[in-house]
């Protein structure tokens, strides 16, 4: 079956049509460019995107674990809820994306860019973030924990009630060279972050 014939049964299976059919895209390579495409709650476990565009795909609540992804360019998408668990994006642009809640849990997103992205609540344990990019982002009340820091840019970021390991904002932000020049954070850490720039930095 074509991917044509996937995403329109996948459309008639949103809409409860009664020959509709979950699109399953496990293990494929895709080819094509995405553009004005709603794939909600898809199984695309283990798919293979390299060198492509996304334009207002809405990819809410699917299922992304263990994926491929290299030198994506996403616009304007939508990752609500979306489980890319153990995935590794790398080398991508997904600027602009809304993708509340969506679970990073274990992904590798080295050399990522998430420029004016939402990310709140978003899941980003044990996650991979060497070299990948937050500005302007909003990451309110995401999870860090154990999240592997290295050159990683949250310039102008929303970082209120980010969760990190109690104790370890030191070693969370700074220890790792973590770039957050006017991020905003919660009021009592913005004066231990102020105080820790200004001792680093003498």
């Amino acid at each position: 079956m074509s991917l044509k014939d996937l995403i329109d049964n996948h459309q008639k299976w949103l809409t409860g049509e009664k020959n509709g059919k979950r699109a399953i895209l496990e293990g494929i390579t895709l080819t094509e460019p995405l553009v004005d495409i709603d794939l909600s709650f898809a199984i695309m476990r283990n798919i293979i995107i390299s060198y492509l565009t996304f334009s207002s795909v809405n990819l809410t609540g699917a299922d992304i674990r263990y994926a491929k992804i290299d030198h994506l360019i996403a616009n304007g998408c939508i990752f609500v809820g979306t489980d890319f668990q153990h995935s590794t994006i790398k080398f991508s642009n997904l600027s602009y994306i809304l993708a509340s809640r969506a679970d990073f849990k274990f992904a590798n997103l080295k050399n990522t860019n998430f420029m004016y992205a939402t990310l709140d609540d978003t899941d980003l344990r044990c996650t991979a973030l060497k070299n990948t990019t937050f500005e302007y982002a909003n990451l309110q009340y995401s999870n860090l924990k154990d999240s592997k820091l290295e050159n990683t840019n949250f310039k102008n970021s929303d970082l209120r009630y980010v969760r990190t390991k109690q104790n370890s904002l030191y070693k969370s932000f700074f220890k790792n060279r973590a770039n957050i020049e006017g991020a905003k954070f919660n009021k009592h850490i913005e004066s231990v972050c102020l105080d820790v720039i200004l001792r680093r930095d003498t």
